[in-house]
């Protein structure tokens, strides 16, 4: 177990951080190091979703994608995009885009693979997130 419910998003972003540091590689799918249970994974998205948006979007956009990744391996996908969504649409319009280029920067950070690809719109970031959970293949 990487965190309990006494974590806050910050403790958990640090374990995430550390855990990426040590064990990511190019051309390594997210689902291949790191396999959250389910209630890591709801700790991580409640604290995510209860945060302020641009904080949680500019200082933990790290956490984001790994609770997306963990969506589609845990079949709940669908309803974290409702909520990414709905996370998103509080933030001022002109912080959506500012939304991407921090996820963008968090997989250049991390090593995360973006196959080459830049993401643009949430629907990018959904097929990435789906390539990580080992769901899809890169185009």
């Amino acid at each position: 177990m990487l965190w309990s419910n006494y974590n806050n998003l910050s403790d958990m972003y640090n374990i995430l951080s550390h855990f990426f540091e040590d064990n990511m590689k190019m051309h390594t799918r997210v689902y291949e190091i790191i396999n959250l249970s389910y209630d890591e994974y709801i700790a991580l998205t409640d604290r995510c979703m209860s945060s302020d948006p641009v904080e949680t979007i500019q200082h933990f956009s790290l956490c984001l994608f790994v609770a997306w990744v963990t969506a589609y391996r845990l079949n709940t996908s669908d309803e974290y995009y409702r909520r990414i969504k709905e996370f998103i649409s509080r933030m001022p319009q002109h912080h959506a885009r500012l939304a991407l280029d921090a996820i963008n920067n968090a997989c250049s950070d991390f090593q995360i693979d973006t196959f080459g690809k830049t993401m643009k719109s949430i629907k990018d970031l959904k097929r990435l997130a789906k390539i990580h959970a080992g769901y899809a293949e890169p185009e």
